[in-house]
């Protein structure tokens, strides 16, 4: 072939190839939350990146979830699985290229759905299956197989702030959280929302609202000086619904609190359960779910698209001390300044003379403990120890605790690599941590 054809058809091919990767950018983000759900074509997982551009939403669809299994025991949990009478379309086993710690070979048990998995599962165990890994969850474990921690990059164009079924390897990328504080103030017994307030500063300008339930028939005078940002609400149904249409405009990443997600959420789901309220947080117009903790687990919030950070529990995770995590407390220490009801002991009734008598105080009281957390998320640097234990160990944002799930994350698939699958309780025993003894020095 002669050469000059030989470079006119590279160029046409080129140019082809140009054409076709026009729309194709490196998307960079950061794994802000996942989740996964079953479906009847396997299990969709969700994750939502903060991007430079924006939100966008990464689903990767019909992914299964796998835990092994010693060879010597696939026999018998092969006629278990068949007598639970499970359709053979979602489960399967196959041998694989991995050993246990004791040189025998593997074996992987596949399902395309993740209820069923952890039944199954249960069912195994009881019966002296020698089950491992089978309680990493699919959304983990896709990430870590492919060394992703919290960043992440992609070659795919986005569809509406989409990206579906798309290859991503791990990344660099440190995002800016956009943030917002709240908090809220309440009836001693917590079955009625006084205000619920947010502060938080875009570039250097405050951010600054509270919505006041003031029903009618209470005296509209002593409301007459209230701030400005203060907005008004006759009943809790429309303090909800006004506050649920503002943050999802404002569209934060972050939303910070004390005790944001065991006391103001709480009362926000409960409240808005009673009251027949959706209460729309999560991005993608998702509502949010409140679920109590057990034993050593805290209470987790379901909110896709955003993460609720508490800051007593960031604090700890960041290794500060104080004699007492009260916001009072930590305020004084830190920042020099504290609440504006300065006792504990008369703060709950104080609240409640200030929203019958005084609410132009109730508000900027409200506002002024958002404020606090705020500055103290800002001194203590809060949000940049986040984001790098996040790029650093795998652990999500809002993941209070969580020693043996960064080990996980970082030891198991570089295992794999090494053709071994790990033990159970490869990052601990099971139940309670044991204690130890500190020797002097």
């Amino acid at each position: 072939m002669p050469s000059s054809i030989f470079y006119k058809m590279s160029a046409v091919v080129m140019l082809w190839s140009n054409r076709q990767n026009r729309n194709l950018l490196t998307m960079q983000g950061f794994v802000l939350s996942r989740h996964s759900q079953d479906t009847k074509q396997g299990i969709n997982l969700t994750y939502w990146l903060v991007t430079n551009d924006g939100p966008v939403c990464l689903r990767q669809t019909q992914q299964e979830c796998v835990c092994f299994l010693p060879l010597s025991q696939h026999t018998h949990a092969q006629k278990l699985m068949q007598s639970m009478g499970l359709s053979q379309a979602i489960w399967r086993f196959e041998p694989i290229a991995l050993k246990t710690f004791q040189q025998e070979q593997a074996v992987a048990l596949y399902m395309t759905n993740h209820k069923l998995f952890q039944q199954a599962c249960s069912v195994l165990r009881e019966a002296g299956i020698s089950l491992m890994e089978q309680d990493i969850q699919p959304q983990e474990r896709y990430l870590m197989e492919r060394f992703i921690s919290a960043s992440l990059m992609a070659d795919a164009k986005l569809l509406n702030g989409e990206l579906t079924d798309v290859r991503v390897k791990s990344s660099d990328f440190v995002p800016y959280i956009k943030a917002i504080s709240l908090d809220i103030e309440t009836t001693m017994d917590g079955k009625t929302i006084h205000s619920i307030a947010v502060y938080g500063k875009q570039g250097d300008t405050p951010v600054e609202r509270v919505w006041l339930h003031w029903p009618k028939g209470m005296d509209n005078d002593v409301v007459a000086s209230v701030p400005d940002y203060t907005y008004m609400c006759s009943n809790e149904r429309q303090l909800l619904k006004q506050f649920s249409q503002w943050l999802q405009e404002y569209d934060p990443d972050a939303i910070i609190g004390w005790a944001v997600v065991q006391f103001d959420f709480q009362i926000l789901c409960a409240r808005a359960r009673e009251l027949g309220v959706r209460l729309r947080l999560g991005r993608g117009g998702e509502e949010i779910r409140w679920r109590e903790g057990q034993g050593n687990r805290p209470a987790k919030l379901y909110m896709p698209g955003r993460v609720a950070l508490d800051g007593i529990e960031v604090m700890r995770s960041a290794t500060w001390q104080f004699e007492s995590f009260s916001l009072e407390n930590v305020a004084q220490q830190l920042l020099g300044r504290g609440k504006d009801i300065t006792k504990s002991q008369d703060r709950g009734e104080e609240i409640q003379r200030m929203y019958r008598q005084d609410p132009d105080s109730l508000v900027r009281y409200n506002l002024e403990d958002c404020r606090l957390v705020w500055d103290i998320f800002i001194k203590a640097d809060l949000m940049a120890f986040l984001i790098e234990r996040a790029r650093l160990t795998g652990l999500p944002m809002d993941r209070v605790g969580g020693s043996s799930q960064a080990f996980d994350h970082l030891y198991l698939p570089r295992l794999h690599r090494q053709g071994y699958v790990a033990p159970a309780f490869a990052s601990g025993q099971a139940g309670e941590s044991p204690g130890g003894f500190v020797m002097g020095s």
